[in-house]
């Protein structure tokens, strides 16, 4: 009986409907607030306006939704999350020769398509977005290239036993 009574809650409270602000829908999908507005308006999240106001609320369904749909579309799964096929802003910044500070805001506008890593504001971008967002604004990938080369050297160099004196 117990376990017909959980599920019944588990049903019901998955059917309460959450809904955010345009700012907590931002934080969650780590948009900006502007980006959140822009997609309510184009029918990509669900929600109402607040009469008096203009106020958006934006159902957690449609966030949960479409921060899946980014994530298949940006291609990170839970396997290589972590690996080294992604960058940080800085390394992205000095490949693109653009400043740390645009690169957030195509990150947070979404031109720039990556994650946050849990629990801090530091931002990875895959391999295949960065390489994409290379070709669409026209950045030569010999920059790509000429990185990951100077990244394997250092790495060899430091896998290298010392000669030591004994």
């Amino acid at each position: 009986m117990s376990d017909n009574l959980s599920e019944s809650l588990d049903s019901t409270v998955e059917n309460i409907p959450v809904y955010y602000t345009t700012g907590q829908a931002a934080k969650y999908l780590s948009l900006s607030a502007h980006k959140i507005t822009e997609l309510f308006e184009n029918g990509y999240l669900e929600g109402f306006c607040i009469p008096r106001g203009g106020h958006r609320r934006i159902s957690y369904k449609s966030l949960k939704e479409l921060k899946e749909k980014m994530k298949r579309d940006s291609g990170e799964d839970n396997t290589d999350k972590f690996s080294s096929d992604t960058y940080t802003t800085g390394e992205v910044s000095r490949i693109c020769n653009l400043s740390p500070q645009t690169i957030t805001r195509y990150f947070n506008g979404g031109t720039l398509r990556g994650y946050r890593v849990p629990d801090s504001s530091h931002r990875r971008i895959p391999h295949k977005n960065l390489v994409d967002f290379m070709i669409e604004y026209g950045i030569p990938q010999d920059r790509l290239r000429i990185f990951l080369e100077k990244k394997k050297s250092r790495i060899s160099k430091k896998q290298q036993p010392e000669n030591r004196r004994d």
